[in-house]
This record gives structure tokens, sequence and C-alpha cells, in this order.
């Protein structure tokens, strides 16, 4: 994030009631890794698909939750249903890169967010 003229790291939590979601499962995805493992044995940025920004991701991460409700069944085939029977939803939190230049790494970092090719 961007605060007072620099560029600082921050955490990423999710907030949930308890008494209604139970959490199934989780997943931490660390951008600045995720880009350092996908160059490397690699011969371009560009050649992976990867955005070239000078500081990588900054330290961005996102929280991904997998939840159940458990007051909420679902009731159609076509609903995804935790082991309870309850609704089953993912939650993602995360920190995109502030750098106003970067747009490139802010859509590679919201691709890999919700599970696209970039993160593979």
């Amino acid at each position: 994030s961007f605060h007072k003229g620099k560029y600082t790291l921050e955490g990423c939590a999710t907030f949930y009631n308890t008494t209604r979601f139970k959490r199934l499962d989780k997943f931490v995805i660390d951008y600045d890794k995720l880009s350092t493992q996908r160059r490397a044995g690699q011969q371009s940025d560009a050649d992976r698909g990867l955005p070239r920004w000078k500081g990588d991701c900054a330290g961005n991460i996102a929280l991904a939750l997998v939840l159940e409700d458990q007051t909420l069944k679902a009731t159609q085939g076509w609903q995804a249903a935790g082991p309870g029977g309850g609704h089953q939803l993912c939650v993602i939190n995360t920190h995109i890169l502030a750098d106003k230049e970067a747009n490139e790494v802010k859509l590679w970092q919201g691709e890999v967010g919700v599970g696209g090719k970039g993160g593979k």
C-alpha cells in the first residue's frame, strides 16, 4: 500500500461470523514468490505472460477462504455444497500493487487471485 509518500508492507485478513460459517480451506497467494518461481529458467517476461516491473509485486499477497454456510443449505444440484450440505463460497481478500505506473502488474495480480492462467 501507499502511505505518506512511501510504499509499505501490510497484511491481509478476512473476518467472518464463525457461528454461521465454517472454514473448509484457505489459500495464501504470495505474488512475489509466484512471479519469482515463474521467472526461473525462462527467457523473457513477455514469453511467460508475466508483467515487468522493477519491484515485482512489493510484498502483495492474497488470502482466499472457502467457507460453508451453516444456516443456508444448498437445495439445487447446480449449487456448490460443503460437506454439511450448506452453501459453499469462496472469499478473496487481496492487496494489489499501488504503483499507478504498473497497470499490467495489477491486472496479472487480479488474474492470479481469481485462478486465471497467470497463476498456474
